[in-house]
C-alpha cells in the first residue's frame, strides 16, 4: 500500500501539475508561430500516456516490478529535465513523448503489482480504489500548484526540482516491492501488442466485457466534453460552473473507499465482477437523463444531482474495470490484461469526448439536445443486453 500511495502521489501530482499549463509553457518557449509544434508535443504526451505501455509490453514483460518502476520513474526524470531546459520543438516533442511513456509504464507496473501481489479480487478492488482517490486528489490540486508556479515564473526551477525528486524516487520506491516479483509471473506466454485487439473480441466472455467497458468509458468521456458545455449553458457564474467540477472531485475522494467496501461485501457474497461493473455503467447512464434541462434554477439542481449520481457510478466503474480485466483469463500476462483495460478506456473515452464536442453541438443547434442524453442513457441498455444475451450454441 505504501508503494501505491507514494508512487501515485508523485506521478499523478507531477502529471496534473504540468498538463494544465503545458499549452502556455510551450507557447512561451516556442512562440506563437510554432503552434503546430505545440500541438504535436501535447499530442505526443497524451498518446504515450494513454498507450505507451502497449508499445513496450514485451520489454516490460521481461522485467521485474522493481526494474520497471525504476526505468519508468527514470524516464520521467530525464524528460522533465529536458523540458525545463530545451527550446527545440523537436526535442520538446520527443521529451514529452518520453514523459508519457514513463507515466504509462509506471501506472501499468503499479497496477500489475496490485494484481500480482494478491489473488483476492476484493483486495485488488480496494487497492485500485486507493489509486482512484490519489488520481482525483492530484487532478484537483495539481492544476492549482502548476498555475501558482507558472504565474510566479518558477516553472524551470519547478521542473528541474521534480526531475530530482523522480531520480530519488527511482532509487527508493522500487525497494518497497519484494525482490524477485516479475511482471511475467503467472503468465503462460509473452504479452501481445496489437494482437490484443483481436483478444478483446475473441470469445463471448471477452466480447461481453469489452462492450460493457466501452459503453461505460463513453459515458465517462462526457465529463470534460458535453458536461462542460452544459455547465456553461446553465450558468454564467464562474463559481457555479466551478462548483459542478469540484462536486465531482470532492465526492469521488470522499466516497471512493466506502463504495469499495460495499463492493467487497458484494464480491464476498458471490456477486460477479461483471455484474458489479454493469451496475456502474447503469448508474452512469442513469445520470445522463438529468442533463436534459439547461435553463433555470431547477436545471442547476438537476445537474447537481446528475453530477452526484455520475460520481457514484465513477467510483464503481473505474476500479472494478481493472479487476475485471486482470481476472478475465487464466494464464494471460498481467501486462496484456492492463493494456486491454487501457485500450478500451482510451477508445471509449475518446469516442465519448468526440461525441460530446461534435454530436452534442450538432443536435443542440438542431434543437434536439434531449435526444443526445437519451442516446447516452440507452448505452446502459446496450451494456445490459451484452450482459444478459448469451451466444446461441451451434448444433
Amino acid at each position: 500500500m505504501s508503494l501505491i500511495s507514494a508512487d501515485q502521489i508523485l506521478s499523478q501530482g507531477a502529471y496534473f501539475a504540468l498538463v494544465p499549463v503545458l499549452p502556455l509553457l510551450l507557447t512561451m518557449r516556442l512562440g506563437d508561430d510554432n503552434g503546430l509544434w505545440a500541438a504535436w508535443a501535447i499530442g505526443a504526451l497524451t498518446l504515450m500516456t494513454r498507450g505507451g505501455s502497449l508499445f513496450v509490453a514485451p520489454v516490460l514483460h521481461r522485467m521485474s516490478v522493481r526494474t520497471s518502476l525504476r526505468s519508468a520513474l527514470g524516464l520521467i526524470a530525464i524528460a522533465y529535465c529536458v523540458i525545463a531546459i530545451s527550446e527545440s520543438p523537436l526535442v520538446l516533442v520527443a521529451a514529452l513523448g518520453l514523459a508519457g511513456l514513463g507515466f504509462s509504464a509506471n501506472g501499468t507496473s503499479v497496477r500489475s503489482f496490485v494484481v500480482l501481489s494478491t489473488a483476492d479480487r476484493a483486495r485488488q478492488n480496494r487497492w485500485f480504489s486507493v489509486i482512484q482517490v490519489v488520481a482525483n486528489s492530484c487532478a484537483a490540486l495539481g492544476p492549482i500548484l502548476g498555475s501558482f508556479v507558472f504565474d510566479g515564473g518558477l516553472y524551470v526551477q519547478f521542473l528541474i526540482g521534480l526531475s530530482g525528486v523522480f531520480v530519488l524516487a527511482a532509487v527508493l520506491v522500487p525497494f518497497t516491492v519484494p525482490r524477485g516479483v516479475l511482471l511475467s509471473q503467472g503468465s503462460s506466454r509473452p504479452p501481445l501488442k496489437w494482437g490484443i485487439v483481436r483478444e478483446l473480441f475473441k470469445t463471448p466472455e471477452a466480447r461481453r466485457i469489452t462492450v460493457i467497458a466501452i459503453c461505460g468509458s463513453v459515458l465517462m468521456g462526457q465529463f470534460f466534453s458535453s458536461f462542460a458545455l452544459v455547465f456553461s449553458a446553465v450558468s454564467d457564474d464562474p463559481l457555479t460552473r466551478a462548483l459542478f467540477y469540484s462536486l465531482n472531485g470532492v465526492l469521488v475522494v470522499a466516497i471512493q473507499l466506502p463504495v469499495s467496501f460495499v463492493i467487497e461485501r458484494l464480491m464476498r457474497r458471490g456477486v460477479s465482477l461483471l455484474a458489479i461493473l454493469l451496475g456502474g455503467v447503469v448508474v452512469l447512464g442513469g445520470a445522463m437523463i438529468l442533463f436534459i434541462f439547461e435553463e433555470g434554477e431547477f436545471a442547476v439542481l438537476l445537474i447537481c444531482i446528475g453530477v452526484v449520481i455520475f460520481s457514484i457510478g465513477e467510483t464503481v466503474f473505474t476500479p472494478v474495470l481493472n479487476v475485471v480485466f486482470s481476472n478475465a483469463s487464466a494464464g494471460r500476462p498481467v501486462l496484456e490484461s492492463m493494456n486491454m483495460r487501457q485500450l478500451t478506456s482510451a477508445v471509449g473515452e475518446s469516442l465519448g469526448s468526440w461525441a460530446g464536442l461534435s454530436v452534442f453541438l450538432f443536435l443542440s443547434d438542431a434543437g434536439l439536445a434531449p435526444a443526445y442524453w437519451l442516446l447516452l442513457t440507452s448505452l446502459a441498455g446496450v451494456a445490459i443486453a451484452a450482459f444478459v444475451v448469451r451466444p446461441v450454441r451451434k448444433l
